[in-house]
């Protein structure tokens, strides 16, 4: 329920390709800089892939390299609070891609982590995570 800094639960077995899937919504509008998600090949704090719906609207795919953001793809949503949408973030191989409620909008390629944990996380919002689904093809 914190809305102050960032929030991550992380868990599973180191794995190459994974697919994570969860229901997830917020109480309230999130400000620009706030944003949550899933999480892939995740090493540590500072190196792995995630899935955001971040403030302005706006989702996008973006890797974490020795703690410096890069955006890989991105694209408009209007999210609304309290409305829960499936996120689905697929790692398989070097294709990254984002789905929302079935629909791929994101997609890229990138080969910085090859095998992590998974998780869910936030920043400056709180978030209500439920249905989380994770496999390994």
């Amino acid at each position: 329920t914190s809305t102050r800094g960032r929030g991550r639960v992380v868990g599973g077995a180191a794995a190459t390709d994974q697919v994570i899937e969860v229901e997830a919504s917020v109480p309230a509008p999130l400000s620009s800089n706030a944003w949550y998600g899933a999480m892939a090949r995740y090493r540590d704090a500072g190196n792995f892939y995630y899935l955001r719906i971040g403030g302005g609207n706006r989702i996008s795919l973006r890797k974490q390299v020795n703690g410096s953001t890069v955006e890989l793809d991105s694209a408009s949503l209007v999210q609304q609070p309290g409305v829960h949408y499936v996120l689905r973030l697929e790692a398989l191989g070097p294709v990254l891609r984002g789905y929302v409620n079935g629909r791929l909008l994101l997609e890229a390629r990138d080969t910085a982590h090859r095998t992590g944990a998974y998780g869910l996380g936030t920043f400056e919002t709180a978030a209500d995570f439920h249905n989380v689904l994770v496999t390994q093809p």
